[in-house]
């Protein structure tokens, strides 16, 4: 809703239909005007989703496509480590906990994927989450 003039009237619509049809009929307009309202945010915090992102001390001209792409192009070396990736907008930084396979690991998990990793706020939950990953193994 852009103004009190579309709410006023929403609100006279649902008060219509409540006296002509009963108060379902208010509900189903309101809850109608809710999901459009909710469809509408949806795809405006999508316009919110960095396109771009790098490696914190890059460039902008270090772009990749997504986060995993950052964490190759740094041609990590094998082990786990902690790596902020930074989003071209007005996301904040995320931190990466981050496992790098060696080739034998890789065929041993029959995997493609040299790196894994998992996303967080901040970089002790990155920290936090590997040391509970070493527990894991």
């Amino acid at each position: 809703m852009t103004d009190n003039t579309e709410a006023m009237e929403l609100w006279r619509e649902a008060e219509d239909a409540a006296r002509i049809h009963g108060p379902h009929a208010a509900a189903a307009i309101i809850a109608a005007k809710l999901a459009e309202l909710r469809a509408e945010n949806a795809k405006l915090r999508k316009m919110l989703v960095p396109q771009w992102f790098y490696a914190d001390g890059y460039s902008s001209e270090d772009c990749q496509d997504s986060p995993d792409e950052v964490l190759e192009y740094l041609d990590l070396k094998p082990g786990k480590q902690v790596s902020s990736v930074d989003c071209a907008g007005p996301m904040p930084k995320s931190w990466c906990a981050v496992r790098v396979l060696t080739d034998d690991e890789m065929d041993a998990l029959e995997t493609d994927d040299r790196v894994s990793f998992t996303e967080h706020d901040s970089e002790q939950a990155a920290r936090q989450a590997l040391e509970a990953d070493h527990a894991d193994r």
